[in-house]
């Protein structure tokens, strides 16, 4: 049995590993146009300001493929999948057969239809080579201005604030982290990144990049401008799914999968952020992990399924900790315990429906977030929590 694995981020990483360990003599190859072995992406921020080498980026060194008999076909851009003959076909019009094929091709940055975002310093950070580029013009530099308040927007701001540059958020939504977070733990970090230098600006979007041909400044919503020398779209993720739209794969903004990681077509099976289940794409790296695992496994023989899981958000920066999970859709409606110290930061919001725990936002101490992981797995009701107590 031949499994073709199309990408190299988390979700065909661990595809590939977990089929490894179902299957121990079926072939196994990851294909990707990526031209480096899988890395972590999460370290990508970190990498921005660091003299980190790039072997300790990548997830498994190259004998770690080579141990589990593991092909890497990197450069290679797939650009067809033939489902009736299962086979797919390359941008040089090489053809691979399979029997199982796993579409774990990620997403990319969504850059905003505005006037100035080819110019010159006018990036994303989705790959090992746009935080190459990035960390190049950081060390020319002076200013920046970051488009998105979301996690890796947090993320970008907390490590370039430590060059000593000034750093702008421009955030479009009311609130900072807007799915993770609500008004008043936002206030509280807004008040953080202050502190630290980092102007913080809400209800406002960039309509347009400024300058001849590369980036001079950015013009806001609201007519005002700002003057900058990089500018940072951080305002989320589209699936890549050009490969499938002329094949009978069924996709939406992302390609349909059941909880087995299963697609319409039998054989096909899409994980991490390619992918849609139940209406929802997640663009987590520990749901890239987990839906990989799935249907690594399950391409190779395995019956698992994608249940009980929280998605979770962490962030550390700006002298705070951060846990978010679970559902915190229609927050409004639903019951909730909240707890407030305002001389040391920490704030804790738990979220119930219908009775039970559905998440929780943890700020400035993060101790009991596995434990509100399990009650949200466990479907602890409100009563629970209160004889419990020690989640809060």
């Amino acid at each position: 049995m031949k499994i073709i694995i199309i990408g190299s981020g988390a979700a065909g990483y661990y595809s590939a590993k977990a089929a490894r360990e179902k299957n121990k003599e079926c072939d196994i190859e990851i294909i990707s146009k990526e031209t480096l072995m899988p890395y972590f992406k999460p370290m990508l921020t970190s990498y921005l300001t660091k003299d980190t080498s790039i072997d300790k980026l990548f997830i498994s060194q190259q004998e770690w493929y080579e141990k589990n008999n593991i092909n890497l076909n990197l450069g290679k851009n797939v650009v067809k999948i033939n489902t009736n003959d299962k086979n797919i076909v390359l941008e040089d019009d090489t053809i691979i057969d399979y029997d199982k094929l796993i579409i774990a091709s990620g997403a990319h940055a969504f850059m905003p239809p505005i006037p100035g975002k080819e110019k010159l310093r006018a990036l994303t950070l989705r790959t090992l080579e746009n935080a190459n580029k990035i960390k190049n013009y950081l060390k020319s530099a002076e200013s920046i201005v970051i488009v998105g308040g979301g996690l890796l927007g947090l993320q970008a701001a907390y490590e370039i604030s430590k060059l000593n540059l000034k750093v702008i958020i421009v955030e479009r939504n009311p609130i900072l982290m807007h799915r993770q977070l609500d008004k008043t733990s936002s206030k509280i970090l807004k008040s953080l990144m202050e502190n630290k230098n980092v102007k913080v600006i809400i209800g406002e979007s960039v309509k347009e990049v400024l300058g001849f041909t590369k980036v001079t400044g950015v013009k806001l919503s609201n007519n005002k401008s700002l003057r900058c020398d990089l500018v940072l779209f951080s305002i989320g993720i589209k699936p890549n799914i050009d490969l499938i739209e002329n094949s009978e794969i069924k996709y939406h903004k992302g390609i349909l999968v059941n909880t087995r990681m299963e697609t319409n077509v039998k054989d096909v099976y899409a994980c991490g952020d390619c992918a849609e289940l139940s209406t929802a794409s997640y663009g987590n790296w520990a749901v890239s992990q987990k839906t990989g695992e799935i249907a690594g496994s399950n391409a190779a023989g395995g019956n698992s399924e994608f249940n009980n899981f929280v998605p979770s958000f962490f962030f550390q920066g700006f002298n705070t900790k951060i846990f978010s999970c679970g559902n915190l859709n229609n927050i409004e409606s639903t019951q909730q315990v909240r707890f407030i110290d305002k001389d040391r930061k920490i704030f804790k919001r738990l979220y119930f429906k219908h009775d039970e725990i559905t998440g929780a936002i943890l700020m400035g101490n993060t101790d009991k977030s596995n434990d509100i992981v399990n009650a949200i797995i466990n479907k602890k009701t409100f009563n629970d929590i209160m004889k419990e107590y020690t989640l809060i």
